[in-house]
């Protein structure tokens, strides 16, 4: 009678093939064991153990003294001081305003080389520098006493002059342009020596008086004759005028010349 087969029997066991080592027995004894050129023949997974892959951290935590160290190029901008930074500035704006403004600076240029305003002043101040200033003394004074005495000029008296004189320039076929070219002065100018003047013939006012008898002895001294077909009225007007004009000519150096004996004048620059 046959027995039965044992379930413990070698070769029914299923043993688990250790695929990592490749050593220890063949659990199969019919099976033969793997040469050494077969078993170098085995994949990776069968000869070695299982690799990783290095995470980020692992492949940066390479050892310094293996990598090269980089050499690190720092720029720096070169630091200017304050002061430089605004001479170099206020440079800039005195040659752009000099190059804008440069008829303040410069009269004129001949071949390119410059003649300046201040050698024109000088040159100017040296010819005519006396005669300004004693001009400009005399004003000075008058304007002090008519101050002095509440005399105001209004501009209608002053506009008033200078239509006499345009209505007399229109009757010789000239213009106020032509006055002032020929003068070699402005409007603003005219005006100025108009008040000047406005301002003295009031000061002297008692002494720029004129008489008939004073026209009347002109017109003798003159030879004059009035006929009916002029305007003797007109005539006369035209005659005061002259004398009152003729005596402000007369007392009017006598009247500055009494106000500077009297004045404080001190003179710093001599000519």
């Amino acid at each position: 009678m046959e027995e039965p087969k044992s379930s413990d029997s070698p070769q029914n066991e299923s043993t688990p093939t250790n695929v990592n080592s490749g050593a220890g027995p063949n659990p199969d004894p019919e099976t033969p064991s793997e040469s050494p050129s077969q078993a170098s023949a085995a994949t990776p997974l069968q000869n070695s153990s299982p690799v990783q892959e290095p995470t980020p951290t692992q492949s940066a935590s390479v050892p310094e003294s293996s990598v090269p160290a980089k050499k690190k190029f720092a720029f720096s901008m070169p630091v200017i001081p304050t002061w430089v930074a605004v001479t170099i500035v206020a440079v800039l704006i005195l040659g752009a305003l000099a190059y804008r403004y440069k008829a303040i600076f410069i009269a004129a240029t001949v071949n390119g080389s410059p003649i300046s305003r201040l050698s024109v002043l000088a040159q100017a101040e040296k010819e005519a520098g006396a005669r300004v200033l004693d001009f400009m003394i005399t004003k000075k004074l008058i304007a002090d006493e008519a101050k002095k005495k509440n005399i105001t000029i209004a501009q209608g008296e002053i506009d008033g002059e200078i239509k006499k004189i345009e209505d007399q320039l229109s009757k010789e076929g000239g213009t106020m342009k032509d006055f002032y070219k020929e003068q070699g002065i402005s409007e603003h100018q005219l005006r100025s020596d108009i008040e000047l003047q406005k301002q003295l013939e009031k000061l002297m006012a008692d002494k720029l008086t004129v008489t008939d008898e004073e026209i009347e002895a002109y017109i003798k001294a003159k030879n004059m004759t009035l006929t009916k077909d002029q305007d003797v009225a007109v005539e006369k007007a035209k005659i005061k005028d002259l004398l009152r004009r003729q005596k402000f000519s007369t007392e009017a150096q006598t009247y500055v010349t009494n106000l500077r004996s009297q004045a404080k004048i001190n003179l710093w620059v001599t000519y």
